[in-house]
Protein backbone atom coordinates (compact mmCIF):
# COMPACT_ATOMS: atom_id res chain seq x y z
CA UNK A 1 0.00 0.00 0.00
CA UNK A 2 1.14 3.42 -0.79
CA UNK A 3 1.22 6.16 1.57
CA UNK A 4 -0.47 9.46 -0.16
CA UNK A 5 -0.24 13.29 0.84
CA UNK A 6 -2.90 14.71 -1.46
CA UNK A 7 -2.37 18.85 -1.99
CA UNK A 8 -5.30 20.19 -4.03
CA UNK A 9 -8.41 22.98 -3.78
CA UNK A 10 -11.27 23.04 -6.23
CA UNK A 11 -13.50 20.72 -7.86
CA UNK A 12 -11.56 19.43 -10.46
CA UNK A 13 -9.05 17.75 -8.27
CA UNK A 14 -11.82 15.69 -5.75
CA UNK A 15 -12.57 12.97 -8.11
CA UNK A 16 -8.46 12.33 -8.34
CA UNK A 17 -9.05 12.34 -4.52
CA UNK A 18 -12.07 10.29 -4.42
CA UNK A 19 -10.60 7.45 -6.90
CA UNK A 20 -7.34 7.15 -4.39
CA UNK A 21 -9.25 7.08 -1.25
CA UNK A 22 -11.44 4.32 -2.83
CA UNK A 23 -8.56 2.35 -3.86
CA UNK A 24 -7.07 -0.59 -1.28
CA UNK A 25 -3.61 -0.49 -2.85
CA UNK A 26 -3.22 3.76 -1.16
CA UNK A 27 -3.76 5.03 1.90
CA UNK A 28 -4.61 9.03 1.94
CA UNK A 29 -2.79 9.56 4.71
CA UNK A 30 -2.69 13.48 4.39
CA UNK A 31 -4.97 15.80 2.99
CA UNK A 32 -3.40 19.41 2.34
CA UNK A 33 -5.37 22.12 0.70
CA UNK A 34 -6.01 26.16 1.44
CA UNK A 35 -7.27 28.20 4.24
CA UNK A 36 -11.42 28.56 4.34
CA UNK A 37 -12.27 31.80 2.37
CA UNK A 38 -15.06 34.46 2.69
CA UNK A 39 -17.09 34.02 0.16
CA UNK A 40 -21.38 35.17 0.13
CA UNK A 41 -22.48 37.16 3.52
CA UNK A 42 -18.92 36.76 4.43
CA UNK A 43 -19.10 33.07 5.59
CA UNK A 44 -15.84 31.21 5.28
CA UNK A 45 -15.98 28.77 3.15
CA UNK A 46 -13.54 25.51 3.03
CA UNK A 47 -12.33 24.46 -0.81
CA UNK A 48 -13.96 21.43 -2.44
CA UNK A 49 -10.93 18.92 -1.68
CA UNK A 50 -11.27 20.07 2.24
CA UNK A 51 -14.75 19.89 2.14
CA UNK A 52 -14.33 16.17 0.86
CA UNK A 53 -11.57 15.17 3.51
CA UNK A 54 -13.68 16.04 6.55
CA UNK A 55 -16.82 14.39 5.30
CA UNK A 56 -14.73 11.63 4.86
CA UNK A 57 -12.88 12.08 8.04
CA UNK A 58 -9.68 12.30 6.23
CA UNK A 59 -6.69 14.01 7.64
CA UNK A 60 -6.50 17.83 6.35
CA UNK A 61 -3.83 20.95 6.99
CA UNK A 62 -4.12 24.16 5.82
CA UNK A 63 -0.84 26.01 6.31
CA UNK A 64 0.34 28.95 4.79
CA UNK A 65 3.00 27.43 3.28
CA UNK A 66 4.08 23.82 2.69
CA UNK A 67 7.89 25.14 2.20
CA UNK A 68 8.64 24.94 5.99
CA UNK A 69 10.66 22.29 7.95
CA UNK A 70 7.46 21.53 10.20
CA UNK A 71 5.48 20.24 7.21
CA UNK A 72 8.01 18.39 5.72
CA UNK A 73 8.44 16.83 8.94
CA UNK A 74 5.30 16.25 9.48
CA UNK A 75 5.26 13.92 5.92
CA UNK A 76 8.22 11.90 6.99
CA UNK A 77 6.53 11.23 10.19
CA UNK A 78 3.39 9.81 7.97
CA UNK A 79 6.12 8.06 5.57
CA UNK A 80 4.80 9.59 2.74
CA UNK A 81 5.72 7.60 -0.12
CA UNK A 82 3.98 10.01 -2.59
CA UNK A 83 2.81 13.72 -2.89
CA UNK A 84 0.41 13.96 -5.65
CA UNK A 85 -0.50 17.87 -6.62
CA UNK A 86 -3.82 18.67 -8.79
CA UNK A 87 -4.83 22.47 -8.86
CA UNK A 88 -3.12 23.42 -5.31
CA UNK A 89 -2.22 26.79 -5.61
CA UNK A 90 1.32 26.97 -4.11
CA UNK A 91 4.28 26.67 -5.13
CA UNK A 92 6.63 23.33 -3.97
CA UNK A 93 9.99 24.98 -3.20
CA UNK A 94 13.40 23.53 -2.68
CA UNK A 95 12.74 21.90 0.66
CA UNK A 96 9.71 19.65 -0.39
CA UNK A 97 11.68 19.14 -3.66
CA UNK A 98 14.92 17.76 -2.27
CA UNK A 99 12.94 15.61 0.83
CA UNK A 100 10.46 14.04 -2.00
CA UNK A 101 12.99 13.91 -5.07
CA UNK A 102 10.53 12.22 -8.28
CA UNK A 103 7.89 11.64 -5.62
CA UNK A 104 5.83 15.19 -6.40
CA UNK A 105 3.12 14.21 -8.96
CA UNK A 106 1.00 16.86 -10.64
CA UNK A 107 -1.86 16.57 -12.82
CA UNK A 108 -1.97 19.16 -15.75
CA UNK A 109 -5.08 19.09 -17.73
CA UNK A 110 -3.29 19.87 -21.06
CA UNK A 111 -1.40 18.59 -23.34
CA UNK A 112 1.80 19.89 -21.86
CA UNK A 113 4.24 22.17 -22.94
CA UNK A 114 1.27 23.53 -24.61
CA UNK A 115 -0.71 25.76 -21.59
CA UNK A 116 1.60 25.54 -19.24
CA UNK A 117 0.24 27.76 -16.35
CA UNK A 118 -3.32 28.72 -14.54
CA UNK A 119 -6.23 28.03 -17.03
CA UNK A 120 -5.21 25.44 -19.83
CA UNK A 121 -8.90 23.95 -20.46
CA UNK A 122 -10.04 27.57 -20.33
CA UNK A 123 -7.40 29.10 -23.36
CA UNK A 124 -7.76 25.10 -25.08
CA UNK A 125 -11.54 25.96 -25.75
CA UNK A 126 -10.90 30.07 -26.05
CA UNK A 127 -8.56 28.67 -29.18
CA UNK A 128 -10.80 25.84 -30.60
CA UNK A 129 -8.77 23.01 -29.63
CA UNK A 130 -10.21 19.44 -30.71
CA UNK A 131 -7.69 17.47 -28.22
CA UNK A 132 -6.61 18.10 -24.71
CA UNK A 133 -4.51 15.59 -22.24
CA UNK A 134 -4.93 14.70 -18.60
CA UNK A 135 -0.73 14.99 -18.33
CA UNK A 136 0.96 13.87 -15.49
CA UNK A 137 4.55 15.01 -14.76
CA UNK A 138 6.94 15.32 -11.72
CA UNK A 139 7.34 19.11 -9.96
CA UNK A 140 10.44 20.51 -10.67
CA UNK A 141 11.04 24.49 -9.85
CA UNK A 142 9.64 25.59 -13.21
CA UNK A 143 6.05 26.03 -13.72
CA UNK A 144 4.67 22.89 -15.37
CA UNK A 145 8.00 22.35 -16.70
CA UNK A 146 8.69 18.61 -15.39
CA UNK A 147 9.19 15.86 -17.34
CA UNK A 148 6.16 13.66 -18.36
CA UNK A 149 5.26 10.66 -16.96
CA UNK A 150 1.90 10.18 -19.12
CA UNK A 151 -0.30 11.37 -21.84
CA UNK A 152 -3.52 10.25 -23.23
CA UNK A 153 -5.13 12.58 -25.55
CA UNK A 154 -8.96 12.76 -25.15
CA UNK A 155 -11.23 14.46 -27.57
CA UNK A 156 -12.55 18.18 -27.29
CA UNK A 157 -16.08 18.14 -28.62
CA UNK A 158 -17.70 21.50 -30.56
CA UNK A 159 -20.58 21.29 -27.75
CA UNK A 160 -17.91 20.79 -24.63
CA UNK A 161 -17.93 24.06 -22.22
CA UNK A 162 -15.89 24.63 -19.45
CA UNK A 163 -17.95 22.63 -17.09
CA UNK A 164 -18.62 19.29 -19.74
CA UNK A 165 -14.50 19.45 -20.16
CA UNK A 166 -14.16 19.57 -16.02
CA UNK A 167 -15.91 16.58 -15.45
CA UNK A 168 -14.47 15.13 -18.41
CA UNK A 169 -11.00 16.05 -17.73
CA UNK A 170 -11.18 15.12 -13.93
CA UNK A 171 -12.04 11.25 -15.26
CA UNK A 172 -9.61 10.67 -17.07
CA UNK A 173 -7.12 13.03 -14.94
CA UNK A 174 -7.64 10.53 -11.58
CA UNK A 175 -7.13 7.26 -14.42
CA UNK A 176 -4.45 8.77 -15.07
CA UNK A 177 -2.65 9.49 -11.80
CA UNK A 178 -3.99 5.86 -10.39
CA UNK A 179 -2.24 4.37 -13.19
CA UNK A 180 0.84 6.29 -12.93
CA UNK A 181 1.25 5.47 -9.12
CA UNK A 182 0.64 1.81 -9.96
CA UNK A 183 3.02 1.78 -12.37
CA UNK A 184 5.06 4.14 -11.16
CA UNK A 185 8.81 2.67 -11.97
CA UNK A 186 7.55 1.84 -15.80
CA UNK A 187 6.52 5.16 -16.33
CA UNK A 188 9.42 7.23 -14.36
CA UNK A 189 12.02 4.92 -16.92
CA UNK A 190 10.04 6.06 -19.90
CA UNK A 191 9.82 9.74 -19.03
CA UNK A 192 10.51 12.18 -21.16
CA UNK A 193 11.82 16.06 -20.42
CA UNK A 194 9.89 18.59 -22.53
CA UNK A 195 10.87 20.50 -24.97
CA UNK A 196 10.68 24.26 -24.29
CA UNK A 197 11.11 25.96 -27.02
CA UNK A 198 7.47 24.84 -27.52
CA UNK A 199 5.88 26.36 -24.50
CA UNK A 200 2.94 28.08 -24.69
CA UNK A 201 1.91 29.90 -21.50
CA UNK A 202 -1.94 30.54 -19.93
CA UNK A 203 -2.70 33.19 -17.63
CA UNK A 204 -5.25 34.08 -14.93
CA UNK A 205 -8.96 34.75 -16.04
CA UNK A 206 -10.81 37.94 -15.51
CA UNK A 207 -14.24 39.11 -16.30
CA UNK A 208 -13.02 41.43 -18.74
CA UNK A 209 -11.84 38.78 -20.54
CA UNK A 210 -15.69 37.43 -21.07
CA UNK A 211 -16.45 40.71 -23.04
CA UNK A 212 -17.55 39.82 -26.64
CA UNK A 213 -16.17 41.78 -29.51
CA UNK A 214 -19.94 41.30 -31.82
CA UNK A 215 -17.45 41.98 -34.57
CA UNK A 216 -15.61 38.78 -34.15
CA UNK A 217 -15.88 35.95 -35.96
CA UNK A 218 -18.91 33.60 -34.62
CA UNK A 219 -16.64 30.68 -33.87
CA UNK A 220 -14.58 33.39 -31.93
CA UNK A 221 -17.40 34.40 -30.03
CA UNK A 222 -18.63 30.43 -29.79
CA UNK A 223 -15.63 29.32 -28.18
CA UNK A 224 -15.44 32.82 -25.42
CA UNK A 225 -18.74 31.79 -24.25
CA UNK A 226 -18.01 28.46 -23.51
CA UNK A 227 -14.21 28.66 -22.14
CA UNK A 228 -15.25 31.26 -19.88
CA UNK A 229 -19.29 30.07 -19.18
CA UNK A 230 -19.40 29.96 -15.47
CA UNK A 231 -17.93 33.87 -14.95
Amino acid sequence: MLNICFMGNPKFAVQTLDVLYNDENFDVKLVVSSKDKKRSRNKLTPTEVKKYATDHGLNVLTPDSVNTYEFVNELESLEIDFIVVVAFGQLIGDLLLERFNDRIINLHPSILPKYRGAAPMQFSLLNGEKKISPTTMLIEKGLDSGDILTQELVDIDIKDDYYSLEEKMSEYGSKAIRYTLLNFDEVYANRKKQDSSKATFTKKITKDMGKINWNDESIKIYNKIRALIYY
